[in-house]
Protein backbone atom coordinates (compact mmCIF):
# COMPACT_ATOMS: atom_id res chain seq x y z
CA UNK A 1 0.00 0.00 0.00
CA UNK A 2 1.51 3.28 -1.08
CA UNK A 3 1.18 6.44 1.01
CA UNK A 4 -1.32 7.77 -1.55
CA UNK A 5 -3.42 4.60 -1.31
CA UNK A 6 -3.36 4.78 2.48
CA UNK A 7 -4.45 8.44 2.43
CA UNK A 8 -7.33 7.69 0.05
CA UNK A 9 -8.34 4.69 2.19
CA UNK A 10 -8.47 6.88 5.29
CA UNK A 11 -10.28 9.74 3.53
CA UNK A 12 -12.90 7.60 1.78
CA UNK A 13 -13.33 4.76 4.27
CA UNK A 14 -13.00 2.28 1.39
CA UNK A 15 -9.93 0.05 1.01
CA UNK A 16 -7.79 1.44 -1.82
CA UNK A 17 -4.73 -0.19 -3.36
CA UNK A 18 -2.03 0.78 -5.84
CA UNK A 19 -2.13 -1.40 -8.95
CA UNK A 20 1.36 -1.98 -10.28
CA UNK A 21 -0.13 -3.39 -13.48
CA UNK A 22 -2.29 -0.35 -14.21
CA UNK A 23 0.05 2.08 -12.43
CA UNK A 24 -2.84 3.77 -10.65
CA UNK A 25 -4.85 3.70 -7.45
CA UNK A 26 -7.90 1.48 -7.45
CA UNK A 27 -10.61 1.07 -4.87
CA UNK A 28 -11.97 -2.43 -4.36
CA UNK A 29 -15.55 -2.22 -5.62
CA UNK A 30 -15.15 0.63 -8.08
CA UNK A 31 -16.22 -1.69 -10.90
CA UNK A 32 -18.18 -4.44 -9.15
CA UNK A 33 -19.84 -2.32 -6.47
CA UNK A 34 -18.52 -4.71 -3.81
CA UNK A 35 -16.64 -2.15 -1.70
CA UNK A 36 -14.50 -3.07 1.30
CA UNK A 37 -15.29 -0.65 4.12
CA UNK A 38 -12.53 -0.06 6.66
CA UNK A 39 -13.42 -1.04 10.21
CA UNK A 40 -9.94 -0.56 11.64
CA UNK A 41 -6.33 0.00 10.58
CA UNK A 42 -3.51 -0.90 12.97
CA UNK A 43 0.23 -1.59 12.72
CA UNK A 44 1.56 -5.07 13.36
CA UNK A 45 3.96 -5.78 16.22
CA UNK A 46 7.00 -4.95 14.05
CA UNK A 47 5.48 -1.71 12.74
CA UNK A 48 6.29 -2.71 9.16
CA UNK A 49 2.83 -3.87 8.07
CA UNK A 50 -0.61 -2.37 8.35
CA UNK A 51 -3.42 -4.67 9.42
CA UNK A 52 -6.63 -3.57 7.75
CA UNK A 53 -9.90 -4.99 9.06
CA UNK A 54 -12.50 -4.56 6.29
CA UNK A 55 -16.10 -5.59 5.87
CA UNK A 56 -17.91 -6.05 2.60
CA UNK A 57 -21.27 -4.42 3.13
CA UNK A 58 -23.18 -6.61 0.69
CA UNK A 59 -21.86 -9.85 2.22
CA UNK A 60 -22.48 -11.56 5.58
CA UNK A 61 -19.93 -10.50 8.19
CA UNK A 62 -18.82 -14.14 8.60
CA UNK A 63 -17.23 -14.14 5.13
CA UNK A 64 -13.62 -12.96 4.78
CA UNK A 65 -13.60 -10.71 1.70
CA UNK A 66 -9.87 -10.04 1.97
CA UNK A 67 -9.19 -13.76 1.74
CA UNK A 68 -11.20 -13.81 -1.48
CA UNK A 69 -8.73 -11.28 -2.88
CA UNK A 70 -5.88 -13.70 -2.14
CA UNK A 71 -4.51 -11.46 0.59
CA UNK A 72 -2.95 -13.00 3.69
CA UNK A 73 -5.09 -12.52 6.77
CA UNK A 74 -4.58 -12.67 10.53
CA UNK A 75 -7.79 -13.11 12.52
CA UNK A 76 -9.78 -11.31 9.84
CA UNK A 77 -7.21 -8.55 9.26
CA UNK A 78 -5.71 -8.04 5.81
CA UNK A 79 -1.93 -7.73 5.90
CA UNK A 80 -0.65 -4.86 3.78
CA UNK A 81 3.10 -4.34 3.55
CA UNK A 82 4.54 -0.89 4.15
CA UNK A 83 7.68 -1.66 2.17
CA UNK A 84 6.70 0.88 -0.51
CA UNK A 85 6.26 3.69 2.02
Amino acid sequence: MTPEALNKTIESGNVTFFSRTKQRLWTKGETSGHFLKVVRIAPDCDNDTLLVLPIQLDQPVTKAPAAALGMPTISGYSCISLSNC
